[in-house]
């Protein structure tokens, strides 16, 4: 059993610690997505309680006209992978059963906006998901609501039977990471903890006039609550914007008639369970906690029931990383065993046939 925290700037770095009886914990914010403007993500909404203090606004009126402000931008926001490679090697994770969890801090409320920002995006963690949907999970994402991560991991893991032999989580804020360290090692679970520093300088260039700007873009689709809500906080003028600036900020928003609605992800789970692969159906929601197919926390190693792995593989053929649609092994050149993902020359991932069961 080890436990360790270490700081990375890419995220392809974390996957040197990812094995075959891995679950990959992200945050979402700052870690898998980013908003395409000031606007709308983790700096915006650090900096509106920095803005209010700076204000001298009482505390028992900003914050709820704060939570209201960010909430409603949310119907808004696009979002975009922090890196290109992100939404790739997520797909990948998925279609090897690899379990890949949402751990976020936003609230449950905002789930509908939370998961189109991630379907705009490519990203789909409902894919193999092992997380049903409750009253604090939705789409293979726990919501925090501004809790303490490892409360709600803890919440998470008390509707399981079975607990994972590794976890292995990245997350931009050192703080969460330690907070569920601690949680997982009273539990005897291994971790490995990365710090993604990937925007650490975006974060410091955040400028909130700009993202004060880009609101005001919004104000013609505010309600009237929420427009009351950003003058009380002192956020912008009474009269919001220059028409003239509008078109730069067109195409990085969601208008009101793009729907919303959740998402519902293009999974095997609908197949009969015999069409469906079988490495797939080895770690669907419904096996994934068979005494033969998942270990608890003081076992050494974990076992599966539905598929057998050599332990070796040693072969110098790769092929091109493509997008998928739906978990699927068919663009494998051997149907056995599992990938690595590396880079060649030109930084393209791929996949390398390595050793099993992790990747290098």
């Amino acid at each position: 059993m080890f436990h360790k925290i270490l700081e990375i700037k890419h995220f392809r770095e974390a996957l040197k610690d990812v094995h075959f009886d891995t679950w990959l914990i992200l945050d979402l914010d700052n870690t898998v997505m980013t908003p395409r403007f000031a606007l709308g993500g983790d700096a915006w909404f650090e900096g509106l309680f920095v803005h209010y203090r700076q204000k001298n606004i009482e505390q028992t009126v900003a914050e709820p006209s704060l939570m209201s402000v960010y909430n409603t931008a949310q119907h808004f926001v696009r979002t975009s992978a922090v890196e290109s490679a992100i939404v790739i090697i997520i797909k990948a994770l998925q279609d090897i059963g690899v379990p890949v969890i949402g751990l976020t801090a936003r609230g449950y409320s905002i789930r509908h906006q939370t998961l189109r920002q991630l379907a705009d995006m490519g990203v789909d963690f409902s894919r193999n998901s092992i997380v049903p949907d409750n009253d604090f999970c939705e789409g293979g994402i726990i919501f925090c609501d501004g809790k303490n991560k490892d409360e709600k991991l803890s919440a998470f893991f008390k509707t399981l039977k079975r607990l994972p032999h590794h976890v292995a989580m990245l997350d931009d804020k050192n703080k969460h990471l330690e907070r569920v360290m601690l949680f997982l090692k009273s539990l005897g679970i291994s971790f490995s903890g990365f710090r993604y520093s990937y925007l650490d300088e975006k974060v410091k260039e955040f400028n909130m006039e700009i993202a004060n700007i880009q609101l005001a873009y919004l104000w013609k689709w505010l309600s009237p609550t929420v427009r009351k809500d950003i003058m009380s906080l002192k956020l912008i003028s009474e009269e919001p914007l220059d028409p003239s600036r509008s078109s730069e900020y067109a195409d990085g928003f969601f208008h009101p008639d793009y729907p919303l609605h959740p998402v519902v992800s293009n999974t095997l789970g609908s197949l009969p369970q015999a069409q469906q692969p079988k490495l797939v159906r080895s770690i669907s929601a419904a096996s994934f906690f068979h005494e033969k197919n998942q270990t608890t926390a003081n076992s050494s190693k974990r076992k599966r029931a539905d598929c057998e792995l050599p332990t070796h593989i040693d072969y110098e053929e790769s092929l091109q990383v493509q997008p998928l649609s739906k978990p699927s092994r068919n663009n494998a050149i051997d149907s056995q065993g599992f990938f690595r993902i590396a880079s060649n020359e030109n930084n393209d991932l791929t996949f390398k046939k390595g050793q099993v069961g992790m990747f290098n």
